[in-house]
């Protein structure tokens, strides 16, 4: 897994910016992968953390 950079979310752009994810998404829960997927999107909304969409 790779180090992710720091952001800052006062620097994210209004309207809001959409884009994908280049990594593997998985989710867990309770140890039993619920989601994975490759197609990921990221919004980046002004003063919001980042929103992981999975198809």
């Amino acid at each position: 897994m790779t180090e992710m950079q720091r952001e800052n979310v006062q620097s994210y752009p209004r309207p809001p910016a959409l884009e994908p994810v280049p990594q593997r998404i998985m989710i867990r829960l309770g140890g039993v992968l619920v989601a994975e997927t490759t197609r990921a999107l990221r919004v980046m909304e002004t003063h919001h953390a980042p929103s992981y969409y999975l198809p």
